[in-house]
């Protein structure tokens, strides 16, 4: 089997857009729904392309430590989700720019099937990281 094909590389399209979680939320990619489903691999790192730009998604865990960083194209923004399972929201660190650099992202945690989640954003383009430590 090849990738260099259309029809063969189908399922190259299913990183993109399930386990790096990058999908267009507005018209004309003005905002990406950024939500990791990484399950039980401990790295995933990939750049999705977009007609703003790439939004390029990496994230590792290793023990204790869970970082999540995600660079959103210019003019644009993004709101990124990312799955937590049972810790703390209080214990993790988020830094990256606001739409239109205007003061710091809105962070708020919900539960779902997957456990915690924490919503961050939007954020505008940029690198937004996700830290625990």
């Amino acid at each position: 089997m090849t990738l260099s094909h259309a029809w063969a590389s189908a399922p190259a399209n299913a990183v993109a857009r399930h386990i790096l979680g990058v999908q267009v939320s507005e018209p004309g990619a003005a905002e990406f729904l950024v939500r990791p489903r990484t399950g039980s691999l401990t790295e995933a790192e990939g750049t999705v392309p977009s007609v703003r730009g790439p939004v390029a998604v990496r994230v590792r865990r290793s023990g204790d430590t869970h970082t999540t960083t995600v660079t959103v194209p210019p003019n644009s923004r993004a709101v990124l989700e990312v799955e937590i399972g049972e810790a703390d929201p209080a214990a993790y660190r988020v830094t990256g720019p606001a739409p239109g650099g205007r003061g710091k992202a809105e962070v708020e945690s919900f539960t779902d099937l997957t456990g915690t989640v924490l919503r961050i954003g939007p954020v505008g383009s940029g690198t937004t990281e996700v830290v625990r430590k």
